[in-house]
């Protein structure tokens, strides 16, 4: 019988933000996409695509691509747009 699983906390490194300040390849676009519209925030696609420097950036292109605000976006949740 297996034990628990046990996850590890995720341990944030500017090391791993190697796509700060590049273009935006289309699986970059796709992943930004699918992560808004299954109710990612923007700081979690900003870590999920390797951009967390650059949060400004990636909610700037959510807003161009007219993927943020969303019906998921937790500033919808709570009433405030």
């Amino acid at each position: 019988m297996a034990g628990p699983v046990i996850v590890p906390k995720f341990q944030y490194d500017a090391v791993h933000d190697t796509n700060d300040g590049k273009e935006w390849s289309q699986m970059d676009l796709d992943d930004l996409q699918n992560a808004l519209a299954r109710g990612g925030s923007i700081e979690d696609a900003a870590i999920f695509l390797c951009r967390t420097g650059t949060q400004d950036d990636v909610r700037k292109k959510a807003e161009e691509m007219g993927w943020w605000p969303n019906e998921m976006s937790p500033a919808r949740k709570r009433g405030v747009l």
